[in-house]
């Protein structure tokens, strides 16, 4: 199950640059979703450890938090490791990755029966 941070995990985890700095407008707009009051108050909900928190996403994808300015509303994500060298192809997991949320099922009970009606293919 996909958290509510999962986009900017997603965000980061595409990114090509080392530094990126954030307002906290667009953080909202790619959450599509305010960020909680604490965010903009308190500087530890920032903090790069992620015990018992389940925002801090950037540290699962190699970045950490840097040069927050409260009063501007920004923060800089930095990567703290190297990208994953790139393929040519990607990997399944990452397909899947990039695809999750793109495909909605409009009727949820796949265990009816569709109308599809199959006729035998016989040698005449």
């Amino acid at each position: 199950m996909q958290g509510k941070y999962f986009p900017l995990q997603g965000f980061l985890s595409g990114c090509d640059q080392d530094r990126v700095t954030l307002s906290f407008g667009d953080l909202e707009k790619l959450l599509g979703k305010p960020l909680p009051t604490s965010a903009r108050t308190n500087p530890a909900w920032w903090a790069n450890h992620a015990a018992g928190r389940s925002h801090t996403v950037w540290l699962k994808v190699g970045w950490r938090t840097k040069n927050l300015n409260i009063a501007q509303e920004e923060v800089d994500f930095v990567r703290a490791t190297p990208p994953p060298a790139r393929k040519g192809k990607s990997s399944l997991a990452t397909l899947i990755q990039e695809l999750s949320g793109t495909v909605t099922i409009l009727d949820p009970d796949l265990t009816r029966p569709i109308d599809v009606r199959w006729e035998a293919q016989g040698d005449d």
